[in-house]
């Protein structure tokens, strides 16, 4: 099974993030087949680990938490999409960029 540990984003940015993805479909007709992820799946994914044996996959949701315990909540705003070339066909996302101006994703 194909693996990867991500953060659910909320809801006010899925709104501006689809909102996004429309504006772009609309300016840009290239985009408009392109396959696009419906607004409950975005996400930040933090690792992805690949291919993970099913019988292990269990296992994965208690260790990331033990592994967690004690880092402590901090919150990043969004802060810009960075948009590729239509034109550009090997681009499989779009992109945006968070804020951290206190360095907490660093620690």
């Amino acid at each position: 099974m194909r693996i990867f540990v991500g953060i659910d984003l909320p809801e006010q940015w899925r709104v501006a993030l689809a909102a996004g993805a429309e504006a772009i479909r609309q300016a840009e007709p290239g985009w408009e087949t392109e396959k696009w992820v419906l607004p409950e799946n975005l996400h930040v994914t933090l690792k992805f680990m690949g291919d993970v044996p099913d019988e292990s996959v269990e296992f994965l949701g208690p260790d990331l938490v033990r592994a967690l315990e004690g880092v402590p909540r901090f919150t990043m705003p969004l802060h810009r999409a960075l948009l590729p070339s239509p034109d550009s066909r090997k681009v499989s996302m779009l992109w945006t960029t968070l804020k951290d101006p206190e360095g907490a994703a660093a620690g």
